[in-house]
C-alpha cells in the first residue's frame, strides 16, 4: 500500500509521520496528495466535486499486470488488468474478460459505439458511410507491371489481400479488367457471390489480347451487399504469344459426308501446343443433331482413351439419312482446354445394314464379310476412279514382322505397312475417298471374299460396270496384293481371272484396291 505521508483537509493540514494504511475508510477532503517514501510528491488526485477523481494531464495510472493465469479469481463487472500474454489491456464485462480497443485493432474484434467505429488504423470512422464498414482490398498478383503473361501459362490468376470487415461476414467479390485506367470499358466484370474469394482465374486467350496493357481491381461487399472501395488499380501486360493448345481439326468422316454407318471412327489431328510444350492429357468428344450443340446426343469428356480417334458406340447414331455434327477439343495437362474445333457434319446411310451385294454405300461398294479380332464387318470396296493403284508391295526382298494375317487388313496395314518402305500399305492407308479416311490394303481372306461374292472378271459380278476388283480398265494383269506377308522374298496376291492365291516377288508392281470395313 501507498506510504501516507500528508492528507490536506478542507480547513487544516494534519502530517502523519508513520505509515497508515487505507482499509475501509472514506476519502472526503477535496484533495489528497500522495507522496513518495523519498517525500517528493508523485502524483496529485483531484475530486471534481462530483465523486471523480481527476488525475493530471503529465500524470499516467499503473494497474494490475499479469499473465491470462493470474486473472483474479472472482472479478468484479468492470474491473481493469494488463494481460502480459497478450500484450493488451483487458476488462471483465461480469462474464467475460474482452481486450480494450485501442492502437492497431483488428477490425473483426472492434467494438462499435453508435454510429462511430476504430478500424485496423486506429482511426476513427463513422459507420453511416458505407465505404468504412467492408475494408478496401490491395491487389498482390500479379505484380503491378509485370509482363509476358501468357506466354508460359493459359489461365491468369488475380488475387487481393484478405478479406475484412467491421462484422466478420463476406458476401462476394467483384473483379474488374480493362484496357483503360478509368474502367470506362472493361474486358471482364466478373461478380463472384462467395463467403470466402479473394481471388480469381479465368483463360486468357479467350478473354485478353496478345501486347495489351490491361489494368485490374476488385472490390469486396459483405452480407448485406456493401461495398468497399475499389482497390487500387494495377496493370500487367500479356506476352506476344499466348501460350495454348492449339485447336485440332475433325480428319475423318469429311465434312458433309453420306452413307456414314452406326460405328463411324472420328479422327482428329494430332496434339500441338503454341509457345510452349505440353502433354495431350484427354480429349472432349461431342456429338450433336444441331450445329449449336444445344442437343448433345452423345459425348465423351476428359476421354484420356481416345485422345485422336474415337469409335462411335452403338445405340447412338439413327439410321435414315439423319444428319449429325461432330466437334472436339483437346486438353494439355498444364496448360488446359483448346477451343472447340470447327464442326463438321455428317449423314447417316439409310440402312445400317446393307441387303445387296455391290450396294453403293459408305464410300464404295458393299462385297460382303468378314470377322476378325472378335469382330464382325461389313466389307467395302473402294470405286476403280479414285481406289486403285499400281504399287509394288516393297522396294527390297527383306522381312517384315507383323504382317501374317489373313484376315486382318486393317489392323496389319495401319499397324505395319502405313509408310514409305511399303508402297502398297501406304497408298490405302493415304487416301481419303467419299468421306471417309480408313482405307487399307486387304489381307488374302478378305480377298477371297471379294472374289467368292462375284467380284472376279466374268458373268455374275455385283459391282457396277468398270468396277471389276482387278481394276479392270486400269491394268493388263489380273491379280491383286494382299496385306498379308508370306516371307523374305515374297507376298501374297490373288489372282481375279481364276481365284487362285499365289505369292510373288515385293518389288513386283500389281494392282492394289482400297477397301474398308464397318461393324455390324
Amino acid at each position: 500500500m501507498p506510504n501516507l505521508s500528508s492528507i490536506i483537509a478542507p480547513s487544516n493540514v494534519v502530517t502523519s509521520t508513520s505509515t497508515d494504511t487505507l482499509t475501509n475508510k472514506t476519502i472526503v477532503d477535496p484533495k489528497v496528495t500522495i507522496n513518495s517514501s523519498g517525500g517528493t510528491a508523485r502524483t496529485a488526485i483531484v475530486t471534481d466535486g462530483s465523486g471523480n477523481l481527476v488525475f493530471g494531464e503529465s500524470e499516467s495510472l499503473v494497474i494490475p499486470a499479469g499473465t491470462t493465469g493470474e486473472r483474479p479469481q472472482n472479478p468484479g463487472t468492470g474491473e481493469l488488468r494488463f494481460n502480459t500474454d497478450d500484450t493488451k489491456i483487458e476488462q471483465y464485462d461480469g462474464s467475460s474478460w474482452l481486450p480494450v480497443p485501442g492502437g492497431d485493432v483488428d477490425v473483426a474484434s472492434v467494438s462499435v459505439n453508435g454510429t462511430e467505429v476504430i478500424n485496423n488504423q486506429g482511426e476513427l470512422k463513422n459507420i453511416t458511410n458505407a465505404d468504412n464498414v467492408v475494408v478496401q482490398p490491395t491487389n498482390s498478383s500479379p505484380a503491378d507491371a509485370a509482363t509476358d503473361i501468357g506466354a508460359a501459362a493459359s489461365e491468369l490468376t488475380l488475387t487481393a489481400s484478405s478479406y475484412g470487415d467491421l462484422f466478420g461476414g463476406q458476401g462476394g467479390a467483384q473483379f474488374q479488367v480493362s484496357t483503360v485506367s478509368d474502367f470506362a470499358t472493361t474486358v471482364i466484370d466478373e461478380t463472384i457471390n462467395s463467403g470466402s474469394v479473394n481471388s480469381y482465374t479465368f483463360d486468357i486467350s479467350d478473354n485478353l489480347t496478345e501486347s495489351t496493357e490491361y489494368y485490374w481491381r476488385v472490390r469486396y461487399f459483405d452480407g448485406d451487399g456493401t461495398f468497399s472501395l475499389y482497390s487500387d488499380a494495377t496493370t500487367f501486360n500479356t506476352a506476344a504469344t499466348f501460350a495454348q493448345v492449339d485447336t485440332p481439326t475433325i480428319t475423318s468422316p469429311a465434312d458433309n459426308a453420306t452413307d456414314i454407318f452406326e460405328e463411324p471412327t472420328i479422327t482428329t489431328s494430332a496434339f500441338s501446343t503454341t509457345g510452349t510444350s505440353d502433354t495431350h492429357e484427354s480429349t472432349d468428344w461431342q456429338i450433336a443433331t444441331d450445329a449449336a450443340f444445344s442437343t448433345i446426343i452423345y459425348e465423351s469428356l476428359d476421354d484420356t482413351s481416345n485422345l485422336t480417334s474415337l469409335d462411335v458406340p452403338a445405340g447412338n447414331l439413327q439410321e435414315g439419312q439423319t444428319t449429325y455434327y461432330v466437334r472436339v477439343r483437346h486438353i494439355g495437362s498444364s496448360l488446359g482446354d483448346s477451343d472447340f474445333s470447327s464442326d463438321i457434319e455428317f449423314t447417316t446411310a439409310a440402312s445400317f445394314s446393307p441387303t445387296t451385294l455391290g450396294q453403293s454405300i459408305c464410300g464404295g461398294f458393299y462385297m460382303g464379310t468378314i470377322c476378325a479380332a472378335s469382330t464382325c464387318y461389313y466389307l467395302i470396296v473402294a470405286p476403280n476412279s479414285t481406289g486403285c493403284a499400281c504399287c509394288q508391295w516393297k522396294p527390297v526382298e527383306t522381312i517384315t514382322s507383323g504382317a501374317c494375317s489373313t484376315v486382318d487388313g486393317f489392323g496389319t496395314t495401319y499397324s505395319v505397312l502405313n509408310n514409305s518402305t511399303h508402297p502398297a500399305g501406304n497408298w490405302t492407308a493415304t487416301r481419303t475417298i467419299g468421306g471417309f479416311s480408313d482405307w487399307y490394303l486387304p489381307a488374302i481372306d478378305e480377298l477371297e471374299v471379294f472374289y467368292n461374292n462375284g467380284g472376279g472378271n466374268g458373268p455374275g459380278d455385283p459391282l457396277p460396270s468398270g468396277e471389276d476388283f482387278n481394276c479392270e480398265g486400269f491394268f493388263t494383269t489380273t491379280v491383286v496384293w494382299s496385306s498379308t506377308h508370306l516371307n523374305t522374298r515374297a507376298a501374297c496376291y490373288l489372282n481375279f481371272n481364276d481365284g487362285v492365291t499365289a505369292c510373288d516377288a515385293k518389288p513386283g508392281c500389281f494392282p492394289t484396291r482400297a477397301v474398308r470395313r464397318v461393324p455390324i
